[in-house]
C-alpha cells in the first residue's frame, strides 16, 4: 500500500480550488450549458448548469476510485507475472506511476470538459477528440512497458 503523496496533495488542492470556482461562477452562468459534443466539435445537447456539479462529482468518485485502488493489497492486482520479493518495489512503483498518471489526465480532462461547458462553448476543437482518445491508450500501454521492464532481472 502507497502513502500519501505530493500527487495526492495536488489533485486535491485543485478539486477544491475547481469547486471555489464553479461555485464562485455558478450564479453568472446560463440556466443551460453544453452537455455533449458531437464528432464534429458542434453542440448537439444541453443540460441545465447543475450538470457542471453532477461532471465534478463524477470527477471527484473517479479521483477516489483511483486513489483506494491504490491503495489496495498490491497482491490483488492481475499481474500477468509473479510478484517476487526481487521485483515488489520496481512494480509497485510502476503501478503507482501509472495510476497516478491517470489520475491526471483525468482530471485535466473534467476540467477542460467542464470550462468547455461553463463558457458555453458552441464547439471544441478536434485536436481536444483526440487527446481525449489517444492520451489515455498510450498512457496505459506505456504503463504497461514499465511495469514489464519492472519484472525483468537486472
Amino acid at each position: 500500500m502507497r502513502a500519501w503523496n505530493k500527487t495526492d496533495s495536488s489533485i486535491l488542492m485543485i478539486l477544491l480550488l475547481a469547486a471555489v470556482a464553479l461555485g464562485w461562477y455558478y450564479p453568472s452562468i446560463p440556466t443551460e450549458v453544453p452537455s455533449h459534443y458531437g464528432l464534429n466539435g458542434k453542440v448537439d445537447a444541453l443540460s441545465p448548469k447543475a450538470f457542471l456539479w453532477e461532471l465534478y462529482g463524477i470527477l471527484v468518485s473517479l479521483q477516489l476510485i483511483l486513489y483506494f485502488v491504490g491503495k489496495i493489497n498490491p497482491r490483488f492486482y492481475n499481474y500477468p507475472f509473479e510478484i517476487r520479493e526481487e521485483n515488489r518495489e520496481l512494480v509497485l512503483r510502476a503501478t503507482f506511476r501509472l495510476l497516478n498518471e491517470l489520475r491526471i489526465f483525468i482530471l485535466l480532462l473534467f476540467l477542460l470538459i467542464i470550462g468547455f461547458s461553463l463558457f458555453s462553448m458552441e464547439r471544441i476543437p478536434i485536436w481536444f477528440l483526440l487527446v481525449t482518445v489517444l492520451v489515455p491508450i498510450l498512457l496505459t500501454i506505456k504503463g504497461i512497458i514499465l511495469i514489464y521492464k519492472a519484472n525483468k532481472p537486472n
